[in-house]
Order: C-alpha cells, then sequence, then structure tokens
C-alpha cells in the first residue's frame, strides 16, 4: 500500500507538505500581524487632541468696565503629533455711556 512512498517519491511528497505547511504559517503569520495592527497600534495613531477654553469673568473696581480672562489649553492624548498653525479668538467690545450711567446689558 505505502509502496510508492519508497526512496524519491518519499522526498517528494515530504518537500510539498512541507512547502504547503510554509505557506499556511506564512498566510496565518499574515493574518495575525494585520489583526494585531487594527485591535492595537493603529487606535494610537489617530488624532486625538483636546482643546479646552475657560472664560472668567472678574470682577470690576468700575462698574461700567467688564473684566474677563480667557484661558485656552491644547493636549496631545494621542501618539502621532500636530501642529497648531493658527487659534482665532473673537470678542466683542460693549461700552457703556458713562454719562447717562446706563450699564451695558448682555
Amino acid at each position: 500500500m505505502f509502496a510508492w512512498l519508497s526512496g524519491e517519491n518519499l522526498n517528494k511528497a515530504i518537500d510539498t507538505l512541507s512547502k504547503i505547511a510554509q505557506v499556511a504559517a506564512f498566510m496565518v503569520a499574515g493574518w495575525w500581524a494585520y489583526k494585531t495592527f487594527f485591535e492595537s497600534v493603529k487606535p494610537g495613531l489617530e488624532f486625538r487632541g483636546n482643546v479646552q477654553a475657560d472664560l472668567d469673568w472678574n470682577k470690576p473696581s468700575d462698574p461700567y468696565d467688564c473684566p474677563a480672562s480667557l484661558d485656552i489649553s491644547i493636549a496631545n492624548e494621542g501618539v502621532s503629533s500636530f501642529n497648531v498653525s493658527n487659534i482665532l479668538v473673537r470678542g466683542r467690545l460693549y461700552t457703556s455711556d458713562k454719562k447717562t450711567k446706563a450699564l451695558p446689558s448682555f
């Protein structure tokens, strides 16, 4: 029954099985590397910036003034770096008429 697996035929069969096993191992290793990258490494490479802004109104010494302080913080919570190229802060100036002593309304 196994007479055909003698000598040269046995070497060819073992060589063929070895090559099939190597191809299968290569495919499994590729699948594992792909899965590991997308589950563990890729999320850390995504942009994860955080911006916080706090506006505090201060008690004025003059009732016609309305001072405020604005604190802005930018944090990088990820692995990838990013550049802040432009910051735009807009504000409005409200004035009061000191002659009529009318306080500004917001």
